[in-house]
């Protein structure tokens, strides 16, 4: 295992692994299976299987997050398209997304504010189930990987042409060839200059309120880890120096530190490093459970334990 020496980031760890695959031939739920019915797209990660208060949900993410009730006695394993089954729930998602499926108008407008980091895109890429305590009820709660980016929607949906600009970097507005988008030969390509990835945290109460902890919009709380760069150099007017663009990709699990017998939410993304020779690597983060997973309540590895604040003053 191998550690780099950096202020406020531990670097990537390192570690072999031996994984024996006794049923190689078993299906398995993966990112390149079909979705639900009714509209949705498809997924890009392996999708997130949730049990509270006994009901078992499904969550798939793309530019949005879709929750999909399955039995709770279903062996996902042998029936790996059972949610195909069944309409699936909006849990959360970005600010495109919600224009392109009709949840908000044509002309709609967001809060800078409150909505920023999921402007774009906003996949819940780990789902898990935060215990209650003695002043709160069990949650379902996400980590999210949210983009903020120059995007143009494709002459093919319901919007027609339609360009939206990234919030962060108001030099570098949208337009012809600053914009993520398909190209010529109808393949996806991201404008990197104009993108910006954050990785959020979402929750839901179990109740009938939120369909059983689905409804995750409900509660979003925004940004819970930052870039070591930061986004922009201090004068606001261009990228910050180091600064190279990381898609977050985060996941998180819930585990007891054997050091001090303590319960953690770990959550690990892809973050920037200030090192030229280590432009990209894994951070890791952790919050005391009883804090809930709220933002604010992380803290960063570095050189070897969890000691820098992961969000800026």
């Amino acid at each position: 295992m191998k550690e780099s020496r950096e202020s406020g980031h531990g670097g990537a760890l390192k570690n072999r692994l031996a994984l024996r695959i006794k049923n190689p031939d078993a299906p398995i739920i993966d990112p390149k299976m079909p979705g639900p019915r009714n509209g949705y797209l498809g997924n890009e990660c392996p999708p997130s299987v949730v049990t509270a208060a006994g009901r078992r949900h499904i969550f798939i993410a793309c530019g949005r997050t879709m929750a999909v009730e399955v039995p709770v006695d279903t062996h996902l394993l042998r029936e790996p398209n059972v949610f195909q089954h069944s309409d699936p729930v909006w849990a959360i998602g970005g600010f495109d997304a919600e224009i392109i499926m009709g949840r908000l108008p044509l002309n709609a407008r967001y809060d800078r504010q409150t909505m920023y980091w999921r402007k774009n895109y906003c996949g819940a890429y780990s789902v898990d189930v935060m215990p209650a305590d003695a002043g709160h009820p069990e949650w379902v709660f996400s980590i999210n990987h949210c983009e903020n980016k120059n995007e143009v929607m494709s002459t093919r949906s319901r919007v027609g042409t339609y360009y939206f600009h990234n919030s962060i970097n108001l030099n570098d507005p949208a337009g012809p060839g600053t914009c993520s988008g398909p190209g010529p030969n109808g393949v996806y390509n991201e404008y990197q200059p104009g993108y910006f990835g954050l990785v959020t945290m979402a929750y839901a109460p179990v109740t009938a309120e939120t369909q059983g902890g689905v409804e995750l919009y409900k509660n979003d709380q925004g940004p819970i880890l930052w870039p070591q760069t930061g986004f922009l150099a201090p004068d606001g007017k261009a990228v910050a120096q180091g600064f190279t663009h990381a898609h977050p990709h985060p996941s998180s699990l819930i585990a007891e530190d054997p050091k001090d017998g303590k319960t953690y939410l770990y959550v690990f993304a892809n973050i920037d490093s200030t090192r030229p020779d280590k432009q990209c690597m894994v951070g890791a983060a952790r919050s005391p459970i009883e804090s809930r997973g709220l933002p604010g309540t992380y803290l960063n590895f570095c050189q070897g334990d969890y000691t820098e604040p992961s969000l800026p003053d």
